[in-house]
Protein backbone atom coordinates (compact mmCIF):
# COMPACT_ATOMS: atom_id res chain seq x y z
CA UNK A 1 0.00 0.00 0.00
CA UNK A 2 1.53 3.28 -0.70
CA UNK A 3 0.48 7.29 0.66
CA UNK A 4 1.04 9.75 -2.24
CA UNK A 5 3.39 7.12 -3.93
CA UNK A 6 5.72 6.55 -0.86
CA UNK A 7 5.22 2.64 0.02
CA UNK A 8 3.75 2.21 3.71
CA UNK A 9 2.41 -0.94 4.56
CA UNK A 10 3.07 -4.80 3.44
CA UNK A 11 -0.50 -6.41 4.49
CA UNK A 12 -1.29 -10.12 4.02
CA UNK A 13 -4.24 -11.36 4.73
CA UNK A 14 -4.56 -15.82 5.74
CA UNK A 15 -8.19 -17.46 5.60
CA UNK A 16 -8.79 -20.94 6.46
CA UNK A 17 -9.55 -23.28 3.14
CA UNK A 18 -12.06 -25.40 4.54
CA UNK A 19 -14.13 -22.30 5.70
CA UNK A 20 -13.37 -19.60 2.85
CA UNK A 21 -11.53 -21.48 -0.17
CA UNK A 22 -13.78 -21.01 -3.35
CA UNK A 23 -14.82 -17.80 -1.92
CA UNK A 24 -14.29 -14.57 -2.72
CA UNK A 25 -12.11 -14.20 0.29
CA UNK A 26 -9.72 -16.68 -1.81
CA UNK A 27 -9.46 -13.91 -4.47
CA UNK A 28 -6.35 -11.83 -4.29
CA UNK A 29 -8.61 -8.42 -4.39
CA UNK A 30 -10.04 -5.81 -1.72
CA UNK A 31 -13.36 -6.96 -0.04
CA UNK A 32 -15.89 -4.58 -0.33
CA UNK A 33 -17.35 -3.37 0.97
CA UNK A 34 -15.50 -4.74 3.83
CA UNK A 35 -13.92 -8.11 4.84
CA UNK A 36 -16.02 -8.39 7.61
CA UNK A 37 -19.07 -7.91 6.44
CA UNK A 38 -17.82 -10.86 3.79
CA UNK A 39 -17.40 -13.29 6.38
CA UNK A 40 -20.51 -12.82 8.14
CA UNK A 41 -22.33 -13.49 5.02
CA UNK A 42 -20.43 -16.73 4.83
CA UNK A 43 -22.03 -17.27 8.55
CA UNK A 44 -19.53 -16.04 10.62
CA UNK A 45 -20.51 -13.25 13.15
CA UNK A 46 -17.58 -11.45 14.43
CA UNK A 47 -16.41 -12.05 18.02
CA UNK A 48 -12.80 -11.12 18.91
CA UNK A 49 -9.64 -10.45 17.82
CA UNK A 50 -5.99 -10.79 19.36
CA UNK A 51 -3.05 -8.51 17.90
CA UNK A 52 0.82 -8.52 18.82
CA UNK A 53 2.82 -5.96 17.55
CA UNK A 54 6.36 -5.89 17.73
CA UNK A 55 9.00 -3.35 16.36
CA UNK A 56 11.86 -5.18 14.57
CA UNK A 57 14.90 -4.55 11.94
CA UNK A 58 12.88 -5.12 8.58
CA UNK A 59 14.14 -8.59 5.74
CA UNK A 60 15.61 -7.53 2.80
CA UNK A 61 12.60 -8.21 1.23
CA UNK A 62 10.73 -5.66 3.89
CA UNK A 63 13.38 -2.82 3.08
CA UNK A 64 13.37 -3.08 -0.93
CA UNK A 65 9.31 -2.86 -0.59
CA UNK A 66 8.66 -0.17 1.76
CA UNK A 67 11.60 1.36 0.25
CA UNK A 68 13.71 2.16 3.92
CA UNK A 69 16.45 3.84 4.68
CA UNK A 70 19.49 2.27 6.37
CA UNK A 71 18.70 1.79 9.92
CA UNK A 72 15.05 2.55 9.60
CA UNK A 73 12.59 -0.48 11.16
CA UNK A 74 9.43 -1.76 10.61
CA UNK A 75 6.42 -2.50 12.70
CA UNK A 76 4.74 -6.17 12.49
CA UNK A 77 1.07 -6.27 13.56
CA UNK A 78 -0.67 -9.64 13.75
CA UNK A 79 -4.12 -9.62 14.37
CA UNK A 80 -6.21 -13.22 14.89
CA UNK A 81 -9.94 -12.62 14.30
CA UNK A 82 -12.49 -14.87 16.14
CA UNK A 83 -16.05 -15.59 15.08
CA UNK A 84 -18.56 -15.48 18.01
CA UNK A 85 -17.86 -19.37 18.38
CA UNK A 86 -14.40 -18.97 18.72
CA UNK A 87 -13.53 -19.88 15.31
CA UNK A 88 -10.47 -18.48 13.82
CA UNK A 89 -11.49 -16.98 10.95
CA UNK A 90 -8.67 -14.22 9.86
CA UNK A 91 -5.26 -13.39 10.56
CA UNK A 92 -4.13 -11.04 8.97
CA UNK A 93 0.24 -9.69 8.80
CA UNK A 94 0.70 -5.89 8.36
CA UNK A 95 4.44 -4.89 8.13
CA UNK A 96 4.60 -0.89 8.41
CA UNK A 97 7.83 1.64 7.80
CA UNK A 98 7.85 2.31 11.53
CA UNK A 99 8.81 6.01 10.85
CA UNK A 100 6.55 6.96 8.71
CA UNK A 101 3.34 5.14 9.53
CA UNK A 102 0.17 6.13 11.30
CA UNK A 103 -3.15 3.39 11.97
CA UNK A 104 -6.08 5.19 11.31
CA UNK A 105 -8.94 2.99 11.93
CA UNK A 106 -12.41 4.44 10.64
CA UNK A 107 -15.80 2.87 10.39
CA UNK A 108 -16.85 1.60 6.98
CA UNK A 109 -19.63 3.81 5.85
CA UNK A 110 -22.99 2.21 6.09
CA UNK A 111 -21.52 -0.39 8.32
CA UNK A 112 -21.39 -0.80 12.09
CA UNK A 113 -18.13 -1.89 12.15
CA UNK A 114 -14.58 -1.64 11.39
Amino acid sequence: MTANDVPVRIATSYFRADLFGGTRLAEPEFVRPSLQSAIVALGHTFGHAEESLIARPPTAFERETLELDPGEWVVQVLRASYSSEDIPVHVLETICAASRHVFSITQVAGHDEF
